[in-house]
């Protein structure tokens, strides 16, 4: 059976397309995507970038893409919690992150004033604000080594986590790696810090009874030792953790440089209620340009609803708005 989902991450041989058949293609705005036909999604990548494809078959799960220009290099794309089994819905996250010291990344500083993992440190940190869980896929060019991040202990983001969740894992949680560096660098260290900040827990080679490799990601530095390094990392927040049965680092392919994934979980086969025309209009890029104005939210109807929570989950100061009101009273240092 063909994978519910495939992530494409910076293929090495940009200018070669990468054909997928009976798949939708989600992309950030450095992809560029072609005309299908047949029946297939066809995309081309120049110099990174980041696409999910999803496969035909795990389409009516798709409620809205969250992908903006704001965070370029990061698909995001929101699915029915039924597809992981899940309280409440999940964000599949996909993202490219340059080397630091590369021209590319410094231009992102000075356009944003930001790096690019500290912005999707804050994108991550406020969906999970808004209840949403996340599956993080990403090429970091970071070495985090055997660090944790998000250990799996006290949490801010979910009230109370079944202690099935972390069945056959010790706590705190701990992990292997088989990174050949030594030491970790400047992307490594912010991962892990937007692992802890969003209470993601970094798959790539969790020690239990179940199997998540600790294998290299990319052989092409053999002369190290005979190694490798780890820069390619999936990451998710404890109840997805929970549905995940195993996680397989497998040989590399020809549109790559780097070895494959398989990351596989218990979920159900078929979505709760069937896709709607609202449904796929709510599907269309959304980017958060803040509020229109004012208006009572019991006033606006579900899709209205859905677009200002969002536009609060991406305003700090909306957020810290909603909070002071929902908590029914309003003093003077409050204002």
């Amino acid at each position: 059976m063909a994978p519910a989902l495939i992530a494409f991450v910076e293929p090495k041989r940009g200018a070669d397309p990468a054909v997928l058949k009976n798949s939708t293609a989600y992309h950030n705005a450095r992809t560029e995507r072609l005309a299908e036909e047949g029946g297939f999604s066809t995309v081309s990548c120049e110099d990174g970038g980041a696409t999910l494809y999803v496969h035909d078959r795990a389409a009516a799960f798709v409620v809205r893409d969250h992908t903006t220009a704001h965070f370029p290099e990061v698909v995001a794309i929101e699915f029915e919690k039924a597809f992981f089994s899940t309280s409440s819905n999940v964000i599949v996250v996909v993202a490219y992150i340059s080397c630091s010291e590369l021209a590319v990344a410094k231009k992102y500083i000075n356009v944003y004033q930001t790096t690019q993992l500290a912005a999707l440190s804050e994108l991550l940190c406020n969906f999970r604000a808004t209840s949403f869980q996340v599956l993080f896929f990403g090429y970091v060019n970071g070495y985090v080594l055997d660090f944790n991040g998000y250990d799996g202990c006290e949490s801010e983001y979910d009230a109370e986590i079944d202690i099935a969740t972390f069945s056959g894992i010790d706590l705190p949680l701990r992990r292997a790696s088989s990174c050949s560096h030594t030491r970790r660098n400047s992307n490594g260290k912010e991962f892990l810090s937007l692992c802890t900040a969003a209470e993601l827990i970094i798959v790539n080679g969790v020690r239990g009874e179940k199997f998540f490799d600790s294998g290299c990601t990319r052989d092409s530095c053999r002369a190290i030792d005979g190694g490798g390094s780890v820069i390619d990392f999936f990451a998710c927040s404890a109840e997805i953790f929970g549905q995940l049965q195993s996680l397989h680092i497998a040989e590399k392919t020809h549109f790559s440089d780097h070895n494959k994934f398989l990351l596989s979980w218990m979920g159900s086969s078929s979505a709760s209620r069937a896709p709607t025309v609202q449904d796929a209009q709510a599907r269309k890029q959304i980017v958060a340009d803040g509020p229109k104005g004012w208006c009572f939210v019991g006033s606006l109807n579900e899709d209205a609803k859905l677009k200002l929570a969002e536009r609060v989950a991406f305003d700090s100061r909306l957020k810290e708005v909603e909070t002071i009101c929902c908590k029914g009273h309003f003093r003077q240092e409050d204002k």
